[in-house]
């Protein structure tokens, strides 16, 4: 049993391929400045708003209570907002 476990005590880890510690914290990623520009954008607006602005879905008009009916007519999952 031990020689079959024996493979768990190996150390596989690229020990060359790791930041020092004068390289952390990392840079940010480029995705990071659109997440900056959300929050400014929602803290000026409004979710809803900057949401809006972003995401084609929440510019449908949807009034509260009222039944929609999804294409093909699939009752089972038919319902309310």
């Amino acid at each position: 049993m031990q020689e079959q476990l024996s493979f768990l005590t190996e150390n596989y880890f690229d020990h060359t391929r790791v930041k020092s510690w004068q390289e952390i914290p990392l840079p940010d990623e480029p995705f990071f400045r659109d997440w900056e520009k959300y929050i400014d954008d929602i803290s000026r607006r409004g979710f809803m708003a900057a949401l809006k602005k972003r995401l084609v879905q929440l510019n449908f008009p949807v009034k509260e209570g009222e039944k929609f009916k999804l294409p093909g007519g699939n009752q089972k999952r038919d319902g309310y907002f």
